[in-house]
């Protein structure tokens, strides 16, 4: 809200070392590819774009320039907000199923029965098929992507195993203050218990049917 407050503070939302190690590897693609947008057609190449036409198309902007340490900005918050948030809620989302097992064993038999009726392959459509397991509150702008990631990491961990709160885990967790996504503080253990059989029923491959 207050960014110049916010840098005479001296503040900083990630580790230097983290900021570096992405400027240094971002920059290196940016010159890979010579500053020019490729047939790569992905997001870098949108930001290279960008940076030809030097255009933002906003008043708001106006006067702002499209350098390295923005582009690096915007990649690195595609990042943290597509990933980072994503792997949390899987973690959360496998430590209350190990401190519930009613749920987990609700959740179990919903992915066994959406593997039989798909021939053990993991489709696309386990967004729409999984009512239970996507029951989780979401709202951003990358709800569909963050979705597919979520479930289909669910769903291959809950194939196989079973999952037990860890020696010494606490049923509650404490909220890390001062992490920028949620995060426990001092993580989350957990045990995983592989599940009797679990290989008659091992899915061949993630086929996507995303509709174009």
């Amino acid at each position: 809200m207050w960014p110049d407050i916010f840098y005479a503070l001296g503040l900083q939302i990630f580790p230097k070392n983290l900021e570096e190690f992405f400027y240094k590897f971002l920059t290196g693609v940016f010159k890979g590819r010579q500053y020019k947008p490729t047939t790569r057609n992905d997001f870098v190449d949108l930001l290279l774009k960008l940076k030809e036409k030097q255009d933002l198309s906003e008043d708001s902007f106006d006067g702002l320039e499209i350098d390295d340490n923005l582009l690096v900005a915007q990649l690195f918050i595609i990042f943290a907000a597509g990933f980072d948030t994503s792997s949390v809620t899987s973690s959360f989302t496998l430590y209350e199923l190990a401190k519930n097992p009613k749920a987990q064993e609700k959740a179990i038999e919903e992915v066994d029965a959406y593997l039989r009726r798909h021939d053990n392959v993991l489709e696309y459509e386990c967004l729409t098929e999984m009512p239970y397991l996507e029951a989780w509150p979401r709202i951003c702008l990358g709800l569909r992507f963050a979705k597919m990631q979520v479930l289909s990491g669910l769903i291959t961990v809950l194939k196989k195993y079973r999952l037990e709160l860890a020696p010494g885990t606490k049923r509650e967790v404490k909220l890390e203050p001062k992490s920028f996504v949620t995060h426990p503080a001092g993580g989350i253990r957990i045990k995983f218990i592989e599940r009797e059989g679990w290989e008659d029923r091992s899915f061949r491959s993630f086929k996507s049917k995303v509709p174009s």
